[in-house]
């Protein structure tokens, strides 16, 4: 069974691995391109590293198998004009150690988090056709909220938003 822990930012090359085989494994399922960010310096991934655990507007989490190799990830972050949301970002688990629960258990603690900030929702963008990642977040309690549109890094992807509420009302946060 995989271990999982909070990201420091003393993971950033840990954060590099990770990101850069997800987004060459999955890169449909990304806002962002391996070629982007295999260019990032390690200043870059040392920021990154560092805004993803400060634990207040960003929160990740990486999964290892018993060896110490990384096989996921999951990020949380509060967008600076939706102080109640919580959007889950760079869901990743390696191929591996799929169906397995590391998923469900990444994006619990993301969810955990949210709600101990006190956000009323989290969101996530789904790739469409990502029928896995679908039923993940709908076994999860998360539905679609309507909005759609082009994939950030993959235009002629389709992206659609879940969301879930963190409070009992989800209808009156969005």
């Amino acid at each position: 069974m995989a271990t999982l822990r909070p990201l420091t930012s003393a993971d950033a090359m840990l954060l590099k691995q990770l990101r850069l085989t997800a987004l060459k494994d999955t890169p449909a399922a990304f806002g962002s391109t391996f070629e982007r960010e295999a260019s990032f310096t390690d200043a870059q991934w040392q920021e990154k590293a560092a805004a993803w655990s400060n634990g207040t507007t960003g929160i990740c989490h990486l999964a290892l198998e018993a060896d110490g190799t990384p096989c996921g990830i999951a990020a949380g972050y509060v967008p600076a004009d939706q102080p109640d949301n919580v959007f889950l970002v760079s869901m990743w688990v390696a191929q591996s150690a799929r169906r397995q629960g590391i998923g469900r258990r990444l994006v619990d603690l993301v969810e955990a988090w949210g709600r101990q900030i006190g956000a009323a929702i989290l969101s996530l963008h789904v790739t469409e056709g990502n029928t896995a990642a679908e039923a993940l977040y709908r076994r999860m309690g998360f539905t679609p909220t309507g909005e759609r549109g082009p994939h950030q890094a993959h235009p002629q992807e389709i992206v659609y938003v879940m969301a879930k509420s963190l409070t009992s009302v989800l209808s009156s946060a969005q």
